[in-house]
């Protein structure tokens, strides 16, 4: 899918997102768009603590936005 000039410039950039203001900025992006938002972490000890913050938040605004995780599959290279 090729992008044109106008979905560039609606594009937002985040950077130095350190603690839980990761997961606050999500819960505001997801509150304030409508749809499914995916999310990939890079292992299950940092997804369930990303879950916890999220869900944290969420019932802070008092929204019903659901969180779910999908666990790995814990595949090795030599399996």
């Amino acid at each position: 899918m090729l992008l044109n000039e106008k979905d560039l410039a609606d594009r937002v950039t985040y950077g130095s997102l350190l603690g839980c203001s990761l997961s606050l900025t999500l819960t505001n992006i997801a509150i304030a768009h409508p749809g499914v938002l995916v999310v990939l972490v890079r292992d299950t000890q940092f997804a369930t603590k990303f879950e916890n913050e999220l869900k944290f938040f969420l019932a802070k605004n008092l929204n019903d936005i659901p969180v779910l995780t999908f666990p790995d599959w814990e595949t090795l290279p030599y399996d």
